[in-house]
């Protein structure tokens, strides 16, 4: 996903636990000018300054605002931070039910004040995030060279090199041209996968089925295909894997790390040599769509940045695999765990789609798909991968009747609404039809949901799983198509599927990787059943 792309990372959890305090407190120095981390501290701070809103009402001074509210206690620091990393989901459930969908808390040790609920969420993206220049990334200095300075993620929105990218992103993720060139790539490699599960599961139907690590690798194989015009080796996948790994380590001194800028360096130089391959098949007459992109925007091609074009073609292949594959295992999973089997559904919606002459090599056919593009926003919704980036400004601001002081991050957090019933009817509830427009033909059961296609109607700030304002991320649309012909492709298949035992809790919950996204672990087993009847 981030959701950013960040949002659906997955890194390892061990090296996560790997924090300590000093190393944290060296990483923040170039930040000291801007926040004390002592949040306490921040109570004395004042700025003689008022609020006007967007209708030109006064509002009180800035400085009689109170800061957003905080548990209190000895070692909070290190108390939420630990809480957090133990389950993110429930704390924050927790702590908004508590303190409301703005409050204060620890990450990692450092303070940062969470933003949920459509109103300030709102607010924050439409009026505070460009008044207020809420633009200044809060990453790990590791993170920040893995990412290189070409990522999106390590600039602020009013930088030109930004705009830039976003209007590469437009064209290359977003577009229905874009969507539409790239299904003669996806199409085969999801089929042939498919295919292959059934072909094992012929053989030894009880054996489990390690999904997810060959969704990471069939996601990584698609979109190499895409953006650098070949698949990857077994070592060129395993070293996005140790890429991906690296990126939060704490100390540049870790064996991850060094492992993830070995795999950075390495990679980059692949990428650089697949382009100019690029470059010289389109000298030949041939059309590449990537390549095309490259070329028409500014800022890459038409000034021979080759640095940042292969480093892009690498960071394109990262944010799309771990968006598509955290939103392909999300809603594979999610189904068994609301005890819900709409395969049957998604069966019937393929036949009315051929039924109407839609062609599955066509955007129109997998547009037509709102029942099983539902189940991908309603696995986003009922298990988010988490929060969005945290960006902080250097200007105090007014957001929700409360005084954000400079420096100190700001993080929207989706999970604060995305079960609020005053949002979604019956919120606990796994109902893709509140994401099928009414008009759309569905099966007869469709007419006993009332809230159908409710939550398109929402309106900004009620649901973001990829994150929101200027950094939410650009390829939400592609995760949903490829995660939409995935589900199709095992409800062709397969009838229904169950846990097999493994990955799982003593209780028999799934035990879920929670940082920084929330993704099942490598060893979830899963039992497919084959459907007889199609």
């Amino acid at each position: 996903m981030r959701f950013d792309f960040l949002t659906a990372a997955f890194v390892s959890q061990p090296a996560l636990w790997s924090f300590n305090n000093a190393l944290l407190t060296k990483s923040l120095s170039t930040r000291k000018r801007h926040l004390n981390l002592s949040l306490e501290s921040l109570q004395d701070s004042s700025i003689e300054n008022t609020i006007t809103t967007t209708e030109g009402d006064p509002q009180p001074l800035l400085s009689s605002l109170p800061l957003p509210p905080q548990k209190g206690g000895f070692l909070r620091r290190f108390r939420d931070t630990f809480s957090h990393l133990q389950d993110p989901e429930r704390f924050i459930e927790r702590r908004s039910a508590e303190l409301g969908p703005v409050f204060q808390m620890y990450q990692f040790f450092k303070p940062v004040v969470i933003v949920g609920g459509q109103d300030a969420v709102k607010e924050f993206i439409q009026e505070r995030e460009a008044e207020a220049k809420v633009i200044y990334p809060d990453l790990p200095e590791t993170f920040r060279e893995l990412q290189t300075e070409w990522s999106t993620l390590n600039m602020d929105s009013t930088q030109q090199r930004f705009k830039e990218a976003r209007e590469l992103f437009k064209d290359m993720l977003q577009a229905p041209e874009a969507r539409s060139y790239y299904l003669s790539t996806i199409l085969p490699e999801i089929e042939a996968y498919a295919d292959s599960l059934l072909e094992r599961v012929q053989a030894n139907p009880q054996k489990e089925i390690l999904l997810v690590p060959e969704l990471k690798e069939l996601c990584l194989q698609i979109f190499a295909r895409i953006f650098s015009g070949e698949g990857l080796t077994k070592e060129q996948v395993q070293m996005f894997l140790d890429y991906n790994s690296s990126l939060l380590t704490i100390s540049k001194v870790t064996p991850e790390f060094k492992k993830g800028k070995e795999a950075l360096d390495t990679l980059s130089e692949v990428m650089l040599r697949r382009f100019h391959a690029m470059e010289d098949k389109v000298a030949q007459g041939e059309r590449i769509f990537v390549f095309e992109c490259f070329r028409k925007n500014k800022g890459f091609l038409d000034v021979k940045n080759y640095e940042r074009i292969s480093v892009g073609m690498l960071l394109m292949i990262w944010g799309a695999y771990i968006e598509c594959a955290a939103l392909m295992i999300g809603s594979t999973v999610c189904m068994l765990e609301q005890n819900i089997d709409p395969t049957a559904t998604v069966l019937r919606e393929i036949r009315d789609q051929e039924a109407k002459g839609e062609k599955r090599t066509e955007l129109s056919f997998w547009d037509g798909m709102k029942y099983t593009n539902g189940i991908m926003k309603e696995s986003l919704r009922l298990v988010p991968p988490g929060a969005g980036l945290s960006r902080y400004g250097d200007t105090e601001f007014s957001l929700a009747g409360y005084r954000i002081p400079k420096g100190l991050s700001v993080q929207l957090d989706p999970r604060i609404g995305n079960k609020d019933p005053s949002l979604f009817e019956q919120a606990e509830s796994f109902e893709p039809l509140r994401w099928v427009p009414p008009g759309a033909s569905t099966t007869p059961a469709s007419s006993s949901c009332p809230f159908k296609g409710m939550a398109l109607t929402l309106g900004t700030g009620s649901w973001f799983p990829g994150g929101n304002g200027a950094h939410r991320c650009p390829g939400v649309p592609l995760a949903e198509l490829v995660s939409t012909m995935f589900v199709s492709a095992l409800s062709e298949r397969f009838d229904s599927w169950e846990f097999g035992g493994s990955g799982l809790t003593t209780d028999g919950a799934v035990n879920y990787v929670n940082i920084p996204i929330k993704i099942s672990p490598d060893d979830l087993g899963l039992k497919f059943s084959i459907r007889q009847n199609t």
